[in-house]
């Protein structure tokens, strides 16, 4: 299986706020190379690290550190789901690195 997270951050010019957004699964078949499950969800995530311009950020207390390049690593496990009653239930663990230019608040 494969999945696809996109991940949204936002601030208020003082805390870096971050969610994961929608979420996508892929599953190969005998019928074509790759094709995507109906139901598709993220079962957990963990923020790993943050860093903006290469410097680390506390993940505890994540303040915004003025405009630049931030890389978001995080852990997360994505599951898969057929609506229609077949068996297919799958899962993919993994930990995606996201890199946001962020200009201003």
């Amino acid at each position: 299986m494969s999945s696809k997270v996109e991940l949204c951050a936002s601030t208020d010019g003082k805390t870096l706020k971050f969610g994961l957004t929608s979420a996508r699964c892929f599953i190969a078949s005998w019928i074509s190379p790759w094709r995507e499950l109906p139901e598709c969800r993220v079962m957990w995530s963990h923020l790993v690290s943050v860093s903006k311009d290469g410097a680390p950020l506390d993940v505890k207390e994540l303040r915004y550190a003025g405009p630049g390049t931030y890389r978001f690593t995080l852990k997360l496990r994505v599951e898969g789901h057929e609506s229609n009653g077949d068996l297919v239930d799958t899962w993919v663990e993994g930990e995606p690195t996201y890199k946001l230019n962020l200009t201003t608040p």
